[in-house]
């Protein structure tokens, strides 16, 4: 019988099946309710059996654990074991390694992606009415959904925006905090393997591991962008998040990135808000308390959704019903289409390309175009409001030359 000194009794009942767990059968303890029981009784496999059996990990029978209850597996319990372990971080690792044999053990799994419709979303109006002052282009792309500002709005935003409901954000968070206590180097910012995009930002200022993993795994406390890393590994999504005031020294503020998590492969990112979590916005001109996320909905889903439906039921039933295809249903094209733009030579265009191209009549482009950008170049007219276009961009800008009010962007396709 393999056990270690916490496991030294024997001819001690099994909780499931009521007969002694006797010396000669492979039995295991609950560190809740101190039951013994059978491994096969409890359905272990062999390996998990001597896995579990280390004194480092700890084992909860189905009651304990909650997956009996109708509460289901008790995520907060588990979040909180490994709270308890702060702040000396290598205890928290390995009780966060034990967790993880748990979640694992009782199969349990974050839900299936739905296509979650605007129409579907209550609008949070304190976002709206934010955006319409600093960054209304936004709302030509999303709607801003509400969700509960308990210091936990990240994992409620992403959860609201992949599973329809915000009930899935304790299962995220203790997600995210097993993935950013067992690969501290990704998210170490003294390490080798630190994220590169963040090492190399130099407005960006977050704080050092160990107050992260700390935070990140008490529930209710405020997440950075370290967090929203994590978080990305967890749902294997990137995650774009937006800062809704644009800087005037620069394109785009430091909290505005796409970020991908450890081994993302879908370019299908999830969209969140900073914003406020007051109840009214309190107007333009005012200073603003940015600590609250909120969900990124795009417009263009429900009606991708009709669309969808509407040639499901084309196809059970041609005779009643004829899809139009040419109506316009204001499905945005995702690729770029710019008459003034032109290709890029192979390369990047060097800046005496670019003086020479802003002092030629070529066709200029009233704005930054919408989609995708694939090794082209154009010139825009710079008098505009181009930031009001910029966080369209998936792409990344690589280089812009000014010169009066004719601005020329090279863009390389970054998939």
């Amino acid at each position: 019988m393999r056990r270690t000194n916490k496991r030294a009794r024997i001819a001690y009942p099994c909780r499931v099946c009521s007969h002694d767990c006797t010396i000669e059968q492979d039995s295991i303890q609950c560190d809740g309710c101190e039951c013994w029981l059978h491994q096969e009784c409890v359905g272990l496999t062999h390996t998990q059996f001597v896995a579990l059996s280390q004194p480092h990990l700890q084992f909860f029978c189905a009651q304990c654990i909650g997956v009996r209850n109708k509460e289901g597996f008790n995520f907060a319990a588990s979040l909180s074991r490994i709270a308890a372990c702060a702040p000396v971080v290598s205890e928290m690792r390995l009780r966060a390694a034990s967790e993880l044999h748990m979640l694992q053990f009782y199969q349990i799994m974050l839900p299936e992606v739905k296509c979650v419709e605007a129409d579907e979303v209550t609008v949070d109006a304190t976002s709206v009415a934010m955006l319409r002052d600093h960054s209304p282009w936004l709302l030509d792309q999303f709607i801003p959904a509400a969700v509960q500002g308990d210091g936990n709005c990240l994992f409620r935003a992403v959860s609201l925006a992949l599973y329809g409901d915000e009930s899935y954000h304790v299962l995220l968070r203790l997600l995210t905090a097993v993935e950013s206590l067992l690969y501290p180097s990704l998210y170490d910012r003294t390490a080798t393997d630190y994220y590169q995009p963040y090492k190399v930002d130099e407005c960006l200022v977050l704080s050092d591991y160990n107050s992260f993993v700390c935070d990140v795994v008490r529930n209710g406390a405020y997440a950075d962008m370290h967090t929203v890393l994590a978080l990305s590994a967890v749902i294997q999504k990137p995650i774009q998040t937006r800062w809704p005031i644009v800087p005037q020294d620069r394109w785009a503020s430091p909290m505005t990135k796409l970020v991908i998590g450890r081994g993302v492969q879908t370019e299908y990112a999830v969209n969140v808000l900073w914003t406020i979590g007051a109840s009214e916005y309190p107007g333009a001109g005012t200073p603003l308390n940015i600590n609250h996320f909120v969900p990124m909905i795009s417009v263009s889903s429900a009606t991708s959704a009709q669309i969808e439906e509407g040639e499901d039921s084309a196809q059970q039933d041609s005779s009643d019903i004829t899809l139009d295809r040419s109506v316009d249903v204001n499905v945005p094209d995702v690729r770029c289409h710019v008459e003034e733009s032109q290709q890029l030579p192979g390369r990047f265009l060097s800046l005496d390309d670019c003086v020479k191209q802003l002092n030629t009549e070529e066709p200029m482009a009233e704005r930054v175009p919408n989609g995708i950008k694939e090794n082209v170049w154009f010139k825009v007219n710079s008098r505009l409001e181009i930031h009001t276009d910029m966080c369209y961009l998936t792409p990344k800008i690589i280089s812009c030359f000014l010169r009066k009010n004719f601005l020329l962007l090279n863009f390389a396709i970054t998939h």
